[in-house]
């Protein structure tokens, strides 16, 4: 877990943005009851979006301190049960995907809210207003582009990824692994997702560890499976030997903000995810993090990448994420046994 205080100064309005009379002042009033709350904590899997809300500090708006706390998916709605059965809730605005907070969602700990008053388009309003969908989280399969020096070697279906050739050469984080896994489990069927999760781990001996990035980076495995493209491409950017590829059905996470029952700065992280979802936001969100809207229609530089790779990608969303969610922890039960 990562813990950073950060000053944050947020101007929706520091790049220039076509906007109604009525909006801006709406706006103007958000901006102006965040800054009486003075701060906000926000939990969020991403320390690259926290950065980039961090080195991103607009000048109109000074004198809100944020407090970004890193934490890995299945960490995130533990951390907020435990808070509040202590009567110490602690975060403002949390942020991951659909999956990661169906508990909380379940346990009445997300509030609601009337984002459409904020002028928040309607189709990113989720869960009855629980929760916006803000990015998302691409899987794909990465490479070692020193070890596989020509893409033509890849493998071009999952089923390709179960060639003797690839034994012992492959690595992944079981989260991932079987939360990729399920997406394409709702296309192929429960069993026989379960039954190739087993022949990976077992016969192709896929190394599982947090570490699958850092693996695949360093040479000491070829490929890395359900990476996300974002990841890829970051570590692209750092300079380590890495691509990506897409075989069959990849699935997106849908990765929003929610505010938790009893948060305190409600207006701070009413402002937040205000701000994720204007321009100024999403240049942010590419700039840092390298990640975007990969829904139907969008037009930003991530639905390009994964154009340009003909990726086919099944968003997740409210009619699957509990079905999606149920069997990617079923797959994990059955080729990890926990």
């Amino acid at each position: 877990m990562i813990t950073r205080t950060l000053a944050l100064i947020l101007a929706l309005l520091a790049c220039p943005v076509v906007t109604t009379a009525a909006e801006d002042r709406t706006t103007a009033a958000l901006h102006e009851a965040a800054r009486k709350e003075g701060r906000i904590t926000i939990y969020a899997p991403s320390p690259l979006v926290l950065q980039g809300l961090e080195n991103e500090r607009p000048r109109t708006f000074p004198g809100i301190e944020v407090k970004g706390v890193q934490l890995d998916p299945p960490d995130l709605a533990t951390r907020i049960i435990t808070e509040k059965r202590a009567g110490q809730p602690r975060a403002d605005l949390v942020m991951g995907s659909m999956r990661d907070y169906l508990e909380l969602i379940d346990r009445g700990l997300i509030s609601r809210q009337d984002y459409a008053a904020l002028g928040v388009p309607t189709d990113r309003i989720l869960l009855d207003g629980r929760m916006i969908a803000a990015y998302n989280a691409v899987f794909a399969h990465a490479f070692n582009t020193t070890l596989v020096k020509n893409r033509s070697e890849l493998p071009r279906t999952f089923k390709d990824l179960l060639d003797p050739r690839w034994k012992g050469r492959m690595a992944s984080w079981e989260f991932f692994l079987t939360a990729g896994l399920a997406f394409w489990g709702m296309d192929v069927g429960e069993s026989a997702a379960i039954e190739y999760g087993r022949k990976l781990v077992k016969d192709q001996e896929v190394l599982l560890t947090r570490a699958a990035t850092n693996v695949v980076a360093t040479g000491e495995r070829s490929i890395l499976l359900f990476s996300h493209v974002s990841t890829v491409l970051m570590e692209q950017a750092k300079g380590a030997p890495v691509d990506f590829f897409f075989v069959e059905t990849h699935g997106a996470a849908q990765i929003g903000t929610l505010i938790p029952e009893g948060a305190r700065n409600v207006s701070a992280a009413r402002l937040v995810t205000k701000y994720l979802l204007s321009d100024p936001g999403r240049a942010m969100l590419w700039q840092y993090a390298k990640t975007g809207d990969a829904r139907p229609g969008a037009k930003g530089e991530l639905a390009r990448v994964i154009a340009e790779r003909g990726g086919r990608i099944a968003v997740e969303n409210e009619e699957n994420f509990r079905p999606r969610s149920a069997l990617a922890t079923r797959i994990r039960k059955a080729i990890v046994g926990h």
